[in-house]
């Protein structure tokens, strides 16, 4: 069985475990870089952050295409 942390992996296969943990790796990567993001927003000219706005949504997208594919993916 996994030694994983959700409550989830006791009752599942590794394969699961192993779906969650890259789960919880890109929802955490992608908040710290999101908020990382948002407070350098608050220091650039305001030129920039239309960019960097933008910037913060393809992050966001490009979290859902991962998810979607560790969803998705054939097992």
């Amino acid at each position: 069985m996994c030694r994983h942390s959700d409550s989830q992996c006791y009752l599942q296969a590794e394969a699961v475990c192993w779906w969650l943990r890259w789960q919880n790796w890109t929802r955490g990567l992608s908040l710290s870089l999101l908020g990382v993001l948002m407070l350098v927003i608050s220091r650039v000219p305001f030129a920039w952050v239309g960019p960097m706005l933008a910037a913060g949504g393809g992050l966001l997208v490009l979290r859902g295409m991962i998810g979607a594919f560790l969803i998705f993916r054939p097992r």
